[in-house]
C-alpha cells in the first residue's frame, strides 16, 4: 500500500519536527525535488503536515520514508517503510531559456504541465537564475524524460527552450550552486565582512550585491525588464577580479575577472529605490531601500574602508557617506578608473 493511517502519520509529523531543523527540511525538500515555498508553515510541525498531506495526496509516501531513511536512520522507519509502495522521487532538471521574459512562475509551471501532460502541482519549481534564464525544475521521473528529450531549441509558447540537463550531469560547482541557491536562507553581515579591507570599494559593494544575488536566485524571479540594471566598466590598468563565492558564480554565469576596457552587466537584485553607502566605525555599509522579504536584511556590511581606486556612478564620484537612487527599468553605468 502507499497510505498511511492517521496514527503514523501523526508519528511521522511528530519525528520530522524532533529530528529535522526548519533549514534542514527545505533540505529535504531539495533532495525530493520539491519546492519548499509550496508548502505554506509557520511552524515545523506546519512544515512537517504540509510535507506528509502532499506525499499522502500523490501516492508517493515510499519517497518520503526512504529520503528519511537515508538522512535519519530509525528502526521505525525501516519498518515503516516496509508498510507503503517504492516510488522514484522527482528528478531536477536545469532548463535554459533564451531569455528571461518570464511571466511568473505559475504562468511557467501551467505551460510545462500542460507541455507533460501533468496538473501544475507536479511542477515544482526550485529556482531561477537571470540572464540567459537558468531555471531548476523538480518533476516526476518519467515527465523529467520528456523534458530532456524534448528536440531543442523548443518553442513552449513564449518560453524557447536551448538546453534541459539533468542535476546529476551537470559539473559539482553548478550543483553546488543549485544547493546553496535553494537551501541559503539567512544572511549576516559578518558573512560579508570576510572580505576586509584592501579591497576597492567598488569589489567590496560588487561582493555585497553578487551575496544577495545568490540568495534571492532561490526564491525571486529576475525579469529584467522590470529590474534595475548595472553595467560595470572596468577602465584600469589590470583586471577587476570578482571576489563572489564560487556557487554565486555559477548561477550568475559571471567572469572570474572583468578585463581592462571590458565590462559585466548585472540585474541590480534587491529592487529599485534609494540606496545609501554610509562608514559605522571603519566598517562601509551598504543600506537597502528595505528590507528583504522572508530574510529581514536591510543593510550589508561590506568591511573596511577603502578609497584607493576611483569610481563614478552615471558619472558622479561615489564615495560615502552618501545616497543614491535606483529605478525600475533603467541601467546604470559604474565606471572603475574613470578618465
Amino acid at each position: 500500500m502507499s497510505q498511511l493511517n492517521s496514527e503514523d502519520r501523526a508519528k511521522l509529523r511528530e519525528f520530522l519536527s524532533e529530528r529535522f531543523s526548519l533549514d534542514e527540511m527545505k533540505t529535504l525538500c531539495f533532495d525530493l525535488g520539491l519546492d519548499y515555498e509550496e508548502f505554506p508553515h509557520a511552524t515545523k510541525s506546519e512544515f512537517s503536515r504540509e510535507l506528509i498531506v502532499y506525499f499522502q495526496r500523490h501516492n508517493k509516501m515510499g519517497c518520503l520514508v526512504a529520503e528519511l531513511i537515508q538522512q535519519r536512520p530509525d528502526e521505525w522507519l525501516t519498518g515503516l517503510l516496509a508498510q507503503v509502495s517504492s516510488c522514484q522521487p522527482n528528478q531536477k532538471v536545469q532548463v535554459v531559456l533564451s531569455n528571461d521574459k518570464i511571466k511568473s512562475r505559475p504562468d511557467l509551471k501551467q505551460k510545462l504541465a500542460e507541455l507533460l501532460g501533468i496538473s501544475a502541482d507536479e511542477v515544482m519549481i526550485l529556482a531561477t537564475a537571470a540572464g540567459s534564464v537558468k531555471v531548476l525544475v523538480g518533476l516526476p521521473p518519467g515527465e523529467a524524460g520528456k523534458l530532456i528529450a524534448l528536440p531543442l531549441p523548443y518553442q513552449l509558447h513564449e518560453y524557447q527552450i536551448v538546453s534541459v540537463t539533468p542535476f546529476g550531469k551537470l559539473p559539482p560547482m553548478a550543483q553546488s550552486g543549485w544547493r546553496t541557491a535553494v537551501t541559503r536562507t539567512t544572511l549576516t553581515t559578518t558573512t560579508v565582512a570576510t572580505t576586509g579591507g584592501g579591497l576597492p570599494l567598488v569589489v567590496k559593494i560588487l561582493i555585497g550585491l553578487l551575496i544577495l544575488a545568490g540568495i534571492m536566485a532561490a526564491g525571486v524571479l529576475l525579469v529584467r525588464s522590470r529590474q534595475p540594471e548595472l553595467t560595470v566598466y572596468n577602465l584600469c590598468p589590470n583586471p577587476l577580479p570578482i571576489p563572489a563565492p564560487d556557487p554565486v558564480k555559477t548561477i550568475l554565469s559571471l567572469p572570474e575577472a572583468i578585463p581592462p576596457g571590458g565590462s559585466i552587466n548585472l540585474p541590480v537584485v534587491t529592487g529599485a529605490g534609494t540606496y545609501g553607502l554610509i562608514i559605522r566605525g571603519n566598517v562601509m555599509i551598504l543600506i537597502l531601500p528595505r528590507p528583504i522579504p522572508g530574510i529581514g536584511l536591510s543593510e550589508v556590511e561590506l568591511g573596511m574602508m577603502d578609497r584607493d581606486t576611483a569610481v563614478t556612478l552615471n558619472g558622479r564620484p561615489l564615495n560615502p557617506p552618501q545616497r543614491f537612487p535606483i529605478e525600475s527599468g533603467q541601467t546604470y553605468e559604474l565606471v572603475i578608473c574613470p578618465p
